[in-house]
């Protein structure tokens, strides 16, 4: 029986041999004892299906071998696995969900594809770095891992650095980089592909033509029959290739081989790379620069992003880099240190949204937004307390949103709360509640401290 399904081959034979190819050889015989009938969630079972993932997906290769060389060049040209640059990216995306490590037969089931159709893919992944291959299981690379984190246009800049070091990608870019009008016909990189892969030259082509566009190294001209370069200045590529490396290159670097390095790329690709750094990693690049440089890399940041570098930076550090952020943005980060310290005290309540009144209003929408997020419903109103959680006021989230963002609380909230004893009975807050159509009421002790939140529904208001 020949078949390209493993769990197959598992159930039904005693033996199974894997074949190579280029050229067709036997890579390896494994013997299956299993008794019959076979069970596919028996632990036996799995296991010789992932021993035989293994022995097909094989390992990853030395980069010498892996790449091979240009056309026409002495040595082996390696063939461009038959897959989608656009299908590597899901593969490495979900890589990073499930941690970095994964098993090729379950990451198979996972994403639905056959054998044949996900080893070119990881063929792929594995030539361009940003994955391996060790008995079995998919291992993401930093590069990998950089590029999967990263926004669309430092994916591009990744892409294109790691496909130009293709053979085959780099002698179609330079091709075109010595023709006068930056122009080839088709037929010409046809003619030349076949003296090394013979009937297979037009799939290498369409292949090497669909991983160059997608980089956006250089395109097809349908009409005309011609590939050309995507960019006439001819620097797109070497630039790309540029911050590639850095990518790569990051984890390894010392602090200061860091601030050179970064300060080596173009304005729009250093943006680009600082804004896809681990918050970690941002902290450390700022406080690296010189202390008149900080202040535009701060100002790329929102005001999540500047709370998750402030928390990685040292506390003596933290109020210098929070006075570099604009007024408004450093008003919200402040909601959200704030936020966070009383999350970790303990004092958000369930129950009801609270706020001090010396926050600025800018604050207050920052904390109160992080609230609801958190609790997954949408706030409309917070009481106002003091240091002591005794009730001072009560303001609407409408209201915050109509005032200007460097008013405080005490500014715009309302210190009429209708509120309730906590002897109160039930018939007594049922008239309340219909008497000023409220959502919730307080419930305070004698010193105005709330005790508990009643809402509409805790009492079932009839209308």
């Amino acid at each position: 029986m020949v078949t390209h399904n493993i769990e197959e081959a598992v159930l039904m034979a005693d033996r199974i041999v894997i074949m190579g190819k280029d050229p067709g050889h036997i890579v390896t015989e494994i013997p299956v004892t299993l008794r019959q009938p076979r069970q596919r969630k028996d632990i036996a079972f799995q296991a010789l299906v992932d021993k035989v993932y293994a022995a097909v997906a094989g390992q990853s290769k030395p980069k010498e071998e892996t790449l091979g060389t240009q056309p026409g060049q002495p040595g082996v040209t390696r063939a461009l696995p038959n897959a989608q640059l656009s299908a590597l990216t899901g593969l490495l995306e979900k890589l990073v969900e499930e941690g970095g490590r994964v098993d090729l037969y379950r990451i198979s089931s996972a994403l639905v594809l056959e054998l044949d159709d996900l080893l070119p893919i990881v063929e792929a992944g594995d030539l361009l770095g940003f994955m391996t291959v060790h008995e079995g299981d998919l291992l993401l690379t930093p590069l990998g891992r950089a590029y999967a984190d990263a926004t669309i246009l430092g994916r591009k800049a990744i892409i294109a650095g790691r496909v130009l070091r293709l053979p085959i990608i780099a002698w179609i870019y330079e091709t075109l980089q010595q023709d006068d009008d930056r122009r080839v016909s088709w037929d010409y990189f046809l003619d030349k592909l076949e003296a090394d892969f013979g009937d297979l030259s037009e799939q290498q082509l369409d292949l090497a033509i669909s991983w160059g566009r997608h980089a956006e190294l250089f395109a097809y001209d349908d009409s005309a029959g011609e590939l050309y370069l995507e960019s006439e200045g001819g620097n797109t590529a070497e630039k790309s290739f540029a911050l590639s490396e850095l990518y790569e290159a990051w984890a390894s670097l010392s602090i200061r081989e860091r601030v050179e390095g970064f300060k080596l790329l173009q304005h729009d690709d250093a943006e680009n790379f600082f804004l896809q750094l681990s918050p970690r990693d941002k902290a450390q690049l700022i406080l690296a620069l010189a202390l008149g440089e900080r202040k535009v890399w701060m100002r790329l940041l929102s005001s999540d992003e500047a709370l998750d570098m402030l928390q990685e930076a040292p506390g003596e550090e933290r109020d210098g880099l929070l006075a570099l952020l604009d007024d408004k943005t450093r008003r919200e980060v402040k909601g959200l240190i704030d936020y966070a310290a009383d999350h970790a005290s303990g004092l958000i309540n369930p129950s009801y949204a609270r706020l001090r009144s010396h926050m600025t209003v800018d604050e207050a929408v920052s904390f109160l937004r992080r609230d609801a997020r958190d609790r997954a419903q949408t706030i409309y109103y917070a009481y106002v307390t003091d240091s002591e959680e005794r009730l001072l006021g009560v303001v609407t989230f409408r209201d915050l949103l109509l005032t200007p963002g460097d008013k405080t609380v005490q500014d715009v909230m309302r210190t009429d709360v209708i509120t309730a004893g906590e002897d109160v009975n039930r018939e007594a807050l049922r008239q309340l509640f219909m008497r000023h159509n409220l959502q919730m009421i307080p419930i305070v002790d004698s010193e105005r401290r709330i005790k508990k939140v009643v809402t509409k529904d805790d009492i079932a208001v009839v209308s």
